[in-house]
Parts: C-alpha cells; sequence; structure tokens
C-alpha cells in the first residue's frame, strides 16, 4: 500500500457541494489500470474498500488539473442505480483523487477475456439498465453526455448489475476525444454534436452484447474511422438469435443522420417493452471464442476486479 505526501498547493475550485475526503484515511492498494489522466486503485478509505482514482502527476499542469476535476464535478451530482456511486473528493494537490463503489468487474472483461456470452435477454436486460442510466444523463439540467461509453465503461457488480462509470469526457467540448470504434460519424468528422452520439455508442456496445465480439476487432485506428466514414457499421448477420425488431432498433440508433436516431428515452421504452413481446432466448448458446488481438486499450477500470 502506498499514499502520496501532503501537499501546500491551494486546492482546486469546484462545487462547495463535493463531499471532502480526509486523505490521511486513504490507502491505496492494487493498481488496477490506467486512464486518460489518472491511475485507478483498489484501495481504502477508513475501512470502506472503495476504488480510487488519482491523478497520475501531480505536477501536470492546470488544465489537465481541471479536466480531472471536471469528471469529479460531473460524478458528484449524480445519483442513479446503474451509475457507480461517487463517494468523495481530495481536492488538495498533489493528492488529487476520489472515491467511488469498487464492482465485481467490467463488461468489457466478461466479455472478451473470461469470454462470457450473454444470452440474448439477458443482453436486453442489461442493455435496458444501461439505456435508462444513460435516459437519466440526458434529462439532467444542464444536460450530460457521457462521451464515452464502451464496455470497458460499464462495470458489473457482483449480483450483474452495470454501472457506468469514467465522466471524464462529458464536459469536454471536442469532438475528436473518445475511443473510435463507438464514436458516431459526427465526431470523427470534428462536428457539432450532441446527446445522439450516446444514442450511436450504446447501439454499438448492444451489438457488443450480443455479439461477444469487439466492434471493429483487430483493425487499426486509421482504419475503423475509414469504415464508420464509409458508412460501414458492425455486422448485423452476427445476431442471427435476435428479433428483428431488436435488429432494427441498433440499426437506426447508429444512423449516419443523427437527428434521425431516437432518443434514449425511446431506446429504452422499446427494450421494456421487448423483454415481454420479442420472446427473447434465455439461453447463452456457445462461449464467446473471439480474437482479441488489435483491441484498443481501455479505460483505467478496465480490469477492476473485486479482491
Amino acid at each position: 500500500m502506498s499514499r502520496r505526501s501532503e501537499g501546500k498547493e491551494e486546492p482546486l475550485e469546484g462545487d462547495s457541494k463535493i463531499p471532502e475526503l480526509d486523505y490521511s484515511l486513504v490507502e491505496m492498494g492494487d493498481r488496477l489500470g490506467d486512464g486518460g489522466v489518472g491511475m485507478t486503485y483498489e484501495g481504502w478509505y477508513g475501512d470502506e474498500r472503495v476504488a480510487i482514482k488519482m491523478l497520475f502527476d501531480p505536477r501536470m499542469d492546470l488544465n489537465l488539473k481541471r479536466e480531472f476535476m471536471d469528471e469529479v464535478m460531473v460524478l458528484s451530482g449524480l445519483s442513479h442505480p446503474n451509475i457507480v456511486k461517487f463517494l468523495g473528493a481530495v481536492t488538495q494537490p498533489p493528492n488529487l483523487c476520489f472515491a467511488m463503489e469498487l464492482c465485481d468487474t467490467s463488461l468489457f472483461t466478461m466479455l472478451h477475456m473470461e469470454r462470457q456470452k450473454l444470452s440474448p435477454l439477458r443482453a436486453v436486460e442489461m442493455g435496458l439498465e444501461i439505456a435508462e442510466a444513460l435516459e437519466y444523463l440526458h434529462e439532467q439540467s444542464p444536460q450530460v453526455l457521457h462521451r464515452d461509453l464502451k464496455s470497458h465503461n460499464v462495470l458489473l457488480t457482483e449480483s450483474g448489475r452495470p454501472k457506468l462509470c469514467d465522466f471524464g469526457l462529458s464536459r469536454n467540448p471536442l469532438a475528436s476525444v473518445g475511443t473510435p470504434s463507438y464514436m458516431a460519424p459526427e465526431l470523427l468528422r470534428n462536428g457539432t454534436f450532441g446527446a445522439k452520439v450516446d444514442v450511436y455508442a450504446f447501439a454499438v456496445l448492444l451489438w457488443e452484447m450480443l455479439s461477444a465480439q469487439v466492434p471493429f476487432g483487430g483493425l487499426e485506428i486509421v482504419e475503423i474511422k475509414r469504415e464508420v466514414l464509409e458508412g460501414q457499421r458492425p455486422d448485423l448477420n452476427q445476431l442471427d438469435m435476435c428479433p428483428n425488431p431488436l435488429i432494427d432498433l441498433i440499426e437506426d440508433s447508429w444512423v449516419e443522420e443523427q437527428q434521425k436516431r431516437p432518443s434514449m428515452e425511446y431506446i429504452a421504452r422499446e427494450l421494456s417493452a421487448g423483454l415481454t413481446e420479442w420472446g427473447l432466448d434465455a439461453e447463452t448458446g456457445l462461449r464467446a471464442t473471439m480474437d482479441i488481438k488489435g483491441v484498443e486499450g481501455g479505460d483505467a477500470l478496465d480490469a477492476l476486479l473485486f479482491k
């Protein structure tokens, strides 16, 4: 376990409602992974086991510190059963960090490392929970976009409940940041964008959950961008066990024109109805046997495992 020394810099400005942690009670254990600006550890806050995300380097410039604090401010204002629970933050440099609930694993790890395949029924059940979390984000005032929805950023509790994490891009105004496999065409073109980028990413994620394959697996970033901008999408023929209304919903959600994509409210409503109307198969079929060569590195929580 390790802890960095206390700093004497002025704390960063933020929302006074953010719960301030006592850094003397923060203990870091095993390193779980890296993200864009910080490292994530399994750890403790007092007697509570938590996940701790800490800024890479206290000497980073103010802009990167602000980006880190943006995630703190977004996550601290959210409360939903399918969004990872924020516990508090240390805003005194050089020990910038925040604590959140520690989950069991990630959707990426389950699908592509443990190679577990979801049944169509279970995939839609989980998809509905994720859709409801995104609907909640889009209903906030001001509206919150996730901007980096992907299987790496969906954590799973011990009971299998999905929870969104990593809101580091939510306030980023640049269209060019994100994970290309899940990025809508308007982002890849550096165009104007809104909540429909999350709808597009959700469609790709739902395809991934149903197929147990990595979207555009094995392709280089430049190849993925070219494919998407040329109108290519993940292969719907991989979803041969799925009912047509579900396939239609995915196809409608990743269309080129963002204004033609449905809202997350509509998607959640359709998935909810589909659980009883689509006759979804509860059998998982074969376990996933995909090649994960070329998979892009993920969020700091990719390997988040409960010890």
